[in-house]
């Protein structure tokens, strides 16, 4: 049972993705998260399908039937409350101000200064709580031209210049910038408001102060372009399209099999032995392909020339013949395959937890193993869990409707 976050309360005012990554990764730690959801459903992540076969829960009691838990909702909701309030009522707010007294951070992913409309901005909540952590997720930040913009994941792979270093180079057929299906600038803006707020903690334990965290999605992509954005700053130069192929490694990229793809990273030191394992000694003499350069100049002729041979090969036999030798390579795993890796199967990434109402879902661990707190994950809530409890601590009424819907998406 996880104790790194013991006592600390999150007050969670996030929906979808990016937002909840966050809370859930705080709630791992042992942080206690109560997630305010809206009257009219909730988060909408928990309609997103496909729902966990056996999740769903009959009519009782007046309640309509629960249509069950979606796997993109359990995916990022594990261990949380779930609180229904109207923000858009006196009452609603009321209580968001009496849970922000009595916590130590609140995230929120509402559109820029929307929250502010309803007395629920850092200032206002900071004069309540002097000691709250205040961290906002927005697509473009607290101000600028867009400021007020909504926001999707592909907008900032696409704004950034990520998504123009994705894809086939031009010249080849089916040429063009592309996403990644996995909206990483959401994942990875969750994973920085998480060490900001826990800077924040630590900041806090030695000032007695807490602060607001202004996080854009925008911002986050800029900063993911990493070495590729710092190439530009140095000389100007603006990284195009390359597909699989390497910018600092040939050969590099995504080679066929006899039974599927395997990819094949090659550095100078395993060049020579590379050629001897797939006994081409004339690769080695080959001028095109004596240095880092000259490989990269003539990638795709080299490239070429390897997938006719490794085409020969059954995936399991090439990767035991070179992987062996220590060259970097690893199949081109479907989901389901990658689950079933030994390596995967052996580190036992796979939790199932308990439903409060019966029940299990399986999840993926968090990948943070650490000796001595080991990370605690429990269910992810049904609707409006805890409202009863959560609410009869403060002596408040029942929510009634939410119309405030606007987050940054």
């Amino acid at each position: 049972m996880s104790n790194i976050l013991e006592n600390v309360r999150i007050l969670d005012l996030t929906r979808v993705l990016a937002g909840p990554w966050c809370t859930q990764m705080l709630a791992d730690m042992g942080a206690e998260v109560i997630k305010i959801e809206s009257p009219d459903g909730g988060d909408e992540s928990r309609k997103f399908p496909p729902y966990f076969e056996g999740s769903a829960l009959p009519p009782e009691d007046g309640r309509e039937g629960d249509p069950g838990l979606t796997a993109f909702f359990v995916a990022c909701n594990r261990g949380k409350n779930s609180v229904v309030l109207d923000l858009s009522t006196a009452e609603g707010q009321q209580a968001v101000r009496e849970l922000a007294a009595g916590c130590d951070v609140l995230v929120e992913n509402f559109k820029a200064g929307n929250l502010a409309r309803f007395g629920l901005d850092y200032e206002s909540l900071a004069k309540v709580n002097p000691k709250l952590i205040y961290c906002s997720i927005t697509g473009f930040g607290q101000s600028g031209p867009l400021a007020t913009f909504p926001g999707y994941d592909i907008l900032f792979q696409g704004m950034s210049g990520a998504m123009s270093t994705c894809g086939l180079p031009d010249g080849v057929p089916g040429a063009g910038p592309m996403r990644t299906l996995l909206p990483y600038t959401d994942l990875l803006t969750g994973m920085y408001a998480c060490s900001g707020i826990l800077a924040a903690l630590l900041h806090r334990d030695k000032s007695g102060e807490g602060q607001y965290i202004d996080l854009a999605l925008l911002d986050v992509s800029l900063a993911a372009t990493a070495y590729l954005g710092s190439a530009y700053l140095a000389n100007g130069s603006s990284q195009g399209r390359v597909g699989n192929s390497g910018v600092a490694a040939a050969p590099s990229g995504v080679y066929p099999c006899a039974d599927g793809n395997v990819i094949i990273q090659c550095n100078h030191r395993h060049w020579s032995i590379f050629c001897d394992l797939l006994e081409r000694e004339d690769w080695k003499a080959d001028p095109r392909f004596s240095s880092i350069g000259s490989r990269l100049a003539h990638a795709p002729v080299l490239d070429e020339m390897i997938k006719q041979v490794t085409a020969k090969y059954p995936k399991a036999e090439l990767m035991d013949r070179i992987g062996s030798a220590g060259i970097p390579c690893a199949p081109v795993n479907t989901i389901e395959q990658a689950f079933a890796e030994p390596q995967v199967v052996h580190r036992d990434v796979v939790a199932e937890l308990e439903l409060p109402d019966g029940g299990t879902v399986r999840v993926v661990k968090n990948p943070l193993r650490f000796s001595k707190t080991p990370l605690a994950m429990a269910a992810p809530p049904r609707y409006g869990a805890d409202t009863d409890a959560v609410l009869h601590a403060l002596r408040l009424p029942k929510p009634g409707r939410h119309d405030l819907q606007e987050t940054h998406e």
